[in-house]
């Protein structure tokens, strides 16, 4: 379900879990013991579309930018090495600071179900438009005191330059790992196209 998002622009999308014993599928409603009656609710329209906001992220080189695909969940920006430090610089609501951390994950309505809440975020409701990032062990020592550490944005965009190389990102944890190099600008905001997503509940 989470690769194909990243192919699908305004399609409305059924989610339907091949084996409900082995896969989470939180966004996977139907299954082998209900998808004929499900089924036909939709050939009726007796289902509800819900728009689930997701980010998009833009990775600004120093000729060109490269629109990465829409995330779902979450998207990881870190060293590629993960005993490795990343260091970097974010720019958030007028404020501007050096990091160096464990890498940051920036995650949507949806994601704060996943990874973002087993890395201490807050769930929030699928359907809101509130996203937040959080700060992977950020080194915190005598000429480093980290204040941007966990946070929630709706239409302001999150920024990054990176001062070093060898940070990578990554799109739901399922994208190929996009290189990021010293003085490249990460740029991450609210997309302009939620996925449609039909509901029975």
């Amino acid at each position: 379900f989470l690769r194909a998002s990243h192919f699908i622009d305004d399609t409305l999308v059924l989610g339907v879990n091949s084996n409900i014993a082995r896969k989470e599928g939180f966004l996977m409603q139907l299954h082998k013991a209900n998808f004929a009656e499900k089924f036909g609710l939709l050939i009726k329209g007796k289902f509800k579309l819900l728009k689930i906001d997701r980010l998009q992220t833009i990775l600004r080189k120093e000729n060109k930018d490269i629109h990465l695909p829409l995330s779902l969940n979450e998207v990881f920006i870190g060293h590629k090495l993960p005993y490795q430090m990343s260091r970097y610089i974010i720019y958030f609501k007028n404020k501007k600071e050096f990091q160096k951390s464990s890498g940051i994950i920036i995650g949507t309505p949806i994601g704060s179900h996943a990874w973002i809440a087993s890395a201490g975020g807050k769930k929030l409701p699928i359907t809101s438009n509130i996203f937040q990032f959080i700060v992977r062990e950020p080194y915190q020592g005598r000429l480093h005191e980290n204040k941007l550490i966990h946070d929630y944005f709706t239409t302001e965009k999150l920024v990054i330059t990176a001062e070093s190389s060898h940070i990578i990102i990554t799109v739901d944890s399922l994208s190929e790992e996009f290189a990021v190099l010293k003085n490249d600008q990460i740029i991450i905001k609210q997309s302009k196209m939620p996925l449609q997503y039909i509901s029975f509940s």
